[in-house]
């Protein structure tokens, strides 16, 4: 167990050619390098998602829901995640809620408000 750290994550991200969501991330954790992480997400069907993220060891797999969109994925050490995006009511922000598990327990969350930005 340890203390919550701060993280501060600037992204770019862009929609391609295929519809594909593609965003590359500078991620600053409390105590570590900084390191650079690259998601790339699509709609495979109405409300299914489906997707690679750079620190999974896995497939990203997501389903939508009003304005709720659940991930789950694997990482490596046999981390299991699942996160929960939330579009806000001003149409410009996404509340992030996600709880990483290993062997069904939780070792870690995070909490965060994701902003655009023009």
């Amino acid at each position: 167990m340890s203390r919550a750290k701060a993280i501060h994550v600037d992204s770019t991200g862009r929609v391609e050619a295929d519809g594909a969501l593609a965003v590359s991330q500078v991620v600053a954790e409390e105590g570590k390098p900084v390191k650079q992480r690259s998601w790339r997400i699509r709609m495979v069907a109405p409300g299914r998602y489906e997707g690679t993220l750079s620190d999974a060891s896995g497939p990203v797999k997501g389903v939508m829901t009003d304005n709720v969109l659940n991930l789950r994925f694997a990482m490596k050490g046999g981390l299991q995640a699942e996160q929960k995006l939330t579009l806000r009511p001003d149409g410009l922000s996404v509340h992030n809620a996600m709880t990483i598990r290993k062997f069904g327990m939780t070792v870690a969350t995070l909490e965060e408000t994701i902003r655009k930005l023009d």
